[in-house]
């Protein structure tokens, strides 16, 4: 089987797939949002974190591609899923070859924002970082992903990556994606 990279913003099904590939194929995950918290919490003057608003992390997807063909090497029997949104398909194509990988990205750039604040209270478990977040943050972190969405499905055009707009149907989305993995995987 292919190791999977899967490119996309907050609140877009990232991590559920993710899961659900570890659940269902034994795919090990490697979420860029646990290395992002990580270096939060550990070394909070560099400024990586998760609501950095201009989604820049430079060095991060060369790290990400190191600790990959780390792994890689040292378990070559185990597929990977990489999730997250922290990094660009441009950037990370520097370091890895994504052809190698079942690569795509998932984005909401015509969201309407009251619609996605709904999904996004309705879906909220009790651990959730948007469980007790304010409405008006809420409303920032949508308008910045549908920004973020925008520019990747950008990047994805030109690099013929598969980008799933699940704007209007998120559960739809989920569903086209899941579709379209699987068919990979055959």
């Amino acid at each position: 089987m292919k190791d999977i990279f899967v490119f996309g913003c907050p609140r877009s099904g990232k991590t559920t797939l993710a899961t659900e590939l570890h659940d269902k194929f034994g795919y090990s995950i490697i979420s860029l949002d646990s290395i992002v918290d990580a270096f939060e919490k550990a070394l909070p003057d560099v400024s990586i974190g998760h609501h950095n608003t201009d989604y820049k992390f430079e060095h991060l997807p060369k790290f990400v591609a190191q600790l990959y063909i780390k792994l890689k090497n040292d378990y070559p029997n185990t597929n990977f899923v990489i999730e997250g949104w922290h990094v660009f398909p441009k950037e990370v194509s520097k370091h890895l070859d994504l052809n190698k990988f079942i690569t795509l990205s998932v984005g909401f750039p015509n969201q309407d924002i009251s619609l996605k604040h709904g999904e996004i209270k309705s879906f909220s478990y009790e651990n959730d970082y948007c469980k007790h977040m304010a409405d008006e943050r809420i409303v920032r972190l949508i308008e910045n992903c549908k920004i973020y969405s925008l520019r990747i499905e950008q990047e994805c055009e030109e690099a013929g990556i598969k980008f799933f707009d699940i704007s209007n149907n998120w559960q739809r989305g989920q569903q086209k994606i899941r579709e379209y993995i699987y068919s990979k995987l055959k």
